[in-house]
């Protein structure tokens, strides 16, 4: 049974091979948005939400795999400039051979079938969503298993999910609702460093293990919780008889 779960879950054989020691290592997963996607804090309190949802979004990562089926429904979006390597530091950080970024609509049952074998999914520019998707897009990533009849199968199957979303636009004005925002997480990124990213993967990942193990809990504290719905405040879609 242990032989069988290390074929169908390779993310989790990939982490429990990983080692990090705080008396030997360097800390640096709070940091790896400022150095690798040039996340800019503009006040102390911004530094503190930056470390946090760089520290968090990767915990998350490994409580998913680690535990498939656990909530974790909080999704992290790289704001910036068309072009500058955001998808592709989402495809590095979680491998090429586990990243997806062509979800079919919320809902059917393909973007059910094609969670499968996948650990970080992207929601390619969130300022497409139509606000009557929004309700079935909340419930879809807060879901944690799918239960749908795979094509061409007889029976329904119950699939606990092992993904995590990541959500990607060249927007500022991306959110059309004002309730159901506290799963978003909105970064700013600046210039992306690929190849520093891709040589700090697995140390990343190593001590986003080890918190986990050490029971650090994958979501925002109330404080910057209030934070992060202050900055999605700020990024709701402007109707045009708003607009100058």
């Amino acid at each position: 049974e242990l032989c069988e779960e290390k074929i169908i879950s390779p993310v989790r054989h990939y982490l429990e091979g990983l080692r990090f020691d705080p008396a030997c290592h360097e800390p640096q997963l709070s940091h790896w948005m400022e150095r690798y996607l040039g996340a800019k804090p503009g006040s102390p309190e911004e530094r503190q939400y930056i470390e946090a949802v760089s520290r968090l979004s990767l915990v998350q990562g490994v409580a998913r795999a680690l535990n498939p089926g656990c909530k974790a429904d909080s999704v992290p979006i790289l704001e910036g400039k068309q072009g500058t390597g955001k998808s592709t530091a989402i495809r590095v950080l979680h491998g090429n051979e586990w990243f997806g970024d062509a979800l079919p609509p919320m809902g059917h049952k393909d973007a059910s079938d094609y969670l499968k074998g996948k650990w970080a999914i992207e929601l390619a520019e969130m300022s497409f969503q139509s606000k009557a998707d929004i309700e079935q897009q909340k419930a879809f990533i807060s879901r944690q298993e799918e239960r749908y009849r795979p094509a061409y199968g007889r029976e329904e199957v119950t699939y606990a999910r092992r993904c995590v979303f990541w959500g990607t636009t060249n927007r500022d004005d991306y959110l059309k609702d004002e309730t159901g925002n506290r799963r978003f997480w909105p970064i700013k990124t600046g210039e992306v460093d690929i190849e520093g990213l891709n040589a700090a993967r697995d140390r990343l990942w190593a001590e986003a293990v080890y918190h986990y193990r050490q029971r650090t809990e994958w979501w925002l504290d109330p404080k910057m919780q209030n934070f992060a719905e202050v900055q999605n405040s700020q990024r709701f879609e402007r109707d045009v008889w708003e607009q100058d």
